[in-house]
C-alpha cells in the first residue's frame, strides 16, 4: 500500500467519523425537542380534570389549584445510552397524592398523563428519527 491508499483511508474514516458526529448531534436535538414536546403534553394532562367532584373518577380534588401549579416540565438529561424528561411536581405532598399512603388512597395524576401520550411520544421519536435520516 502506498501513501496516497493510506490518506485516501485515513481521510475516508475521517470523513465518516466527522458525518456520523454530526448526524448524531442532529439526531439528539430532534430527540430532545421530541422528549421536550412530550413533557409539555404530560404536564398539561396532569394538571386537568381535577373539580369538586373529580374523586368519583379516581382523581384527585383541587382545593387551592397548588399542586396543579406546581406540575411543570422539568430537565431533559443526555446520556450515552439514556435521553430522560423529568416532569416536577413541586408541592411537599404530590407523591402522597400519587401514590398515597398507608391512610389515604391513592390518586394518580402523574401516570395517567404518561400513559395517555405515550403514543403521542412514539410518534415525535419515530418523527425525529425520519426526520435524521432524510427518511
Amino acid at each position: 500500500m502506498n501513501d496516497s491508499q493510506v490518506k485516501a483511508i485515513v481521510f475516508g474514516r475521517d470523513a465518516l467519523v466527522h458525518n456520523m458526529s454530526k448526524f448524531k448531534k442532529s439526531l439528539v436535538d430532534k430527540l430532545v425537542t421530541a422528549v421536550e414536546m412530550t413533557q409539555v403534553k404530560v404536564a398539561e394532562h396532569a394538571k386537568k380534570r381535577h373539580a369538586s367532584n373529580a374523586h368519583n373518577y379516581d382523581r384527585f380534588v383541587t382545593r387551592l389549584g397548588g399542586l396543579e401549579q406546581s406540575i411543570q416540565p422539568g430537565q431533559v438529561y443526555i446520556s450515552d445510552q439514556v435521553l430522560r424528561g423529568v416532569i416536577d411536581a413541586r408541592m411537599p405532598y404530590a407523591s402522597y397524592v400519587e401514590n398515597g399512603t398507608s391512610r389515604t388512597k391513592a390518586y394518580p395524576f402523574m401516570l395517567p398523563a404518561i400513559v395517555e401520550n405515550m403514543e403521542f411520544f412514539k410518534k415525535r421519536v419515530s418523527a425525529a428519527l425520519k426526520s435524521a435520516t432524510g427518511g
